[in-house]
């Protein structure tokens, strides 16, 4: 089986920002082997969310960790095949082991998303993410 986690540039927390994770960490259960590939939509100008998920599923994911998720990434996830569960926590490893041990719940709700417009600025720079908050971007 395989299950996989955006990662962030240090390769060893989740990414809070699933679309925008630079790389991922896919995890084959059998072998206990970790490759880390490249996001291909991290620096997309719109659809970030729902191009890292396409990838997710071209790379015969079974099970993806994260902390949220947007509901479009989410559609193409489920029809996937992709089961989706809430990290705990930004340890890479530790959730690995918990959804090996069976610890994480899957993840039901998904957030509406970062659309353009309407949302603040760019969060950290991190290519338009808002959350309706003054994080890098323009006064309100």
């Amino acid at each position: 089986m395989k299950i996989a986690a955006p990662v962030t540039h240090g390769k060893d927390a989740i990414d809070t920002f699933f679309g925008r994770a630079p790389f991922f960490a896919v995890k084959d259960t059998e072998t206990g082997a970790i490759t880390f590939e490249p996001n291909p939509a991290a620096q997309a100008e719109g659809g970030a969310g729902i191009k890292a998920a396409q990838a997710i599923v071209d790379l015969g994911v079974e099970a993806l960790l994260v902390p949220q998720v947007g509901q479009n990434a989410q559609d193409v996830l489920v029809a996937g095949g992709v089961d989706v569960f809430q990290s705990s926590g930004g340890n890479l490893e530790a959730n690995f082991k918990d959804l090996e041990a069976g610890a994480l719940s899957k993840l039901l709700e998904a957030h509406a998303g970062y659309h353009s417009g309407g949302h603040g600025g760019g969060h950290g720079g991190r290519g338009g993410h808002g959350n309706g908050g003054n994080h890098g971007g323009g006064a309100r």
